[in-house]
């Protein structure tokens, strides 16, 4: 370390720059009845396919979203250009920079509303990741909790009994 070293700002850079993300929660099956485990794995996948539909739901939705406005901006500038197109030499000359100033308009919000699309997108794909987390840590507290049915010794051979008296 040189002589530029700044103890305090050093610190202040790293209080401004970290990121605190939590324990992580564990999915551990250890210790349970392979039918909790068989539950817990048809739950897992379940959920993995819904959020994967949600997400992609919120993708398409947004890219769908984003290319009407496009041919919606490129009708308006083709509109614009055909009305510059239809005019006298002279006209063209005096209107060329105000059309040019519309087409330049209608370009910039083009631009500002493909992006406030994609932070929506984005915001709705990260709050679906924190719902995804919330639902599956739901689902495994709840078959962590559950009583499994196990078909046991006990339970089998008094199955095969009439009210408790065993056929001879």
């Amino acid at each position: 370390m040189g002589d530029n070293y700044d103890p305090q700002k050093a610190h202040e850079y790293y209080e401004k720059h970290k990121k605190l993300k939590g324990r992580r929660k564990s999915y551990s099956t250890k210790g349970w009845s392979s039918l909790k485990k068989q539950a817990w794995e048809a739950k897992k996948e379940q959920l993995s396919t819904e959020h994967k539909a949600i997400k992609t739901n919120i993708t398409e939705t947004s890219k769908a979203t984003r290319q009407a406005l496009s041919a919606e901006a490129k009708e308006k500038i083709a509109a614009l250009r055909e009305r510059l197109k239809g005019l006298p030499k002279a006209q063209k000359e005096a209107v060329k920079n105000s059309i040019q100033g519309m087409i330049d308009g209608i370009r910039g919000q083009l631009k500002l509303d493909k992006s406030a699309i994609t932070e929506s997108a984005k915001e709705q794909r990260a709050n679906e990741n924190e719902a995804y987390k919330d639902r599956k840590e739901a689902a495994y507290d709840e078959i962590k909790k559950s009583k499994a049915k196990r078909k046991t010794v006990s339970v089998e051979a008094e199955r095969l009994t009439d009210r408790g008296k065993t056929f001879g």
